[in-house]
Formats: C-alpha cells, structure tokens, sequence
C-alpha cells in the first residue's frame, strides 16, 4: 500500500466521524477561531 492510499483511507475514515458525530469535531474548529492577540489577552484577564 502507497502513502497515498493510506491517507486516502485515512481521511476518508476521518470524514466519516466528522459526519457521524459533529459535535466531537466542531469544538477544535472554534478553539483555533482567535488569533495570538486574543489568546494573550484573554490570558493576562485571568
């Protein structure tokens, strides 16, 4: 099997769980929403 075909199976595999169960995918989606600026400031309001 190529490295290709691996990723190929992988992602496809992967688009299946996204599909099944969106809501354990969709939080890491949003977690990287902000940018540098935000996550410091958001830090230093601790």
């Amino acid at each position: 099997m190529t490295p290709e075909e691996i990723m190929e199976i992988y992602y496809e595999n992967l688009q299946r769980y996204i599909e099944a169960q969106p809501w354990n995918y969709l939080w890491t989606h949003k977690r990287w929403k902000n940018n540098e600026e935000d996550f410091i400031e958001k830090q230093r309001n601790k």
